[in-house]
């Protein structure tokens, strides 16, 4: 009805949004995520939180078992850009695959620890 330029940006690192004191970074991993080659995750350091969509899979109730490649590179992309983590908030899958959607940066750091080292 009333057509509009469409806006659009593109990122390749790092998007810093602020309002007032409360700070959210936009950071694409890309290859990183062994996902896509386009991945962004959210991260509130405030909060020491990141959000994320679908890249870990620590089971609810059940035993930690070693991190998958999605796992490791969130980890390496949280590393690799020196965040501060205490939580991390997963978007996807909410209920039917038994995994939990909020959980610890310690249980992402002992997934990574557990997988066994190459020889």
């Amino acid at each position: 009805m009333s057509p509009k330029e469409l806006m659009l940006e593109t990122l390749d690192s790092i998007r810093v949004i602020k309002e007032g004191d409360f700070e959210m970074q936009i950071i694409h991993i890309g290859k990183l995520s062994d996902h896509t080659e386009d991945y962004l995750i959210y991260y509130f350091p405030s909060l020491k939180l990141i959000y994320e969509d679908d890249l870990c899979w620590i089971l609810k109730n059940k035993e930690l078992k070693a991190a998958s490649s999605r796992q490791k590179g969130l980890y390496d992309a949280i590393q690799l850009h020196g965040l501060e983590v205490e939580r991390i908030i997963q978007n996807w899958p909410v209920d039917e695959y038994d995994v939990k959607t909020i959980f610890s940066f310690d249980e992402l750091k002992r997934s990574v620890e557990m997988i066994p080292e190459e020889k």
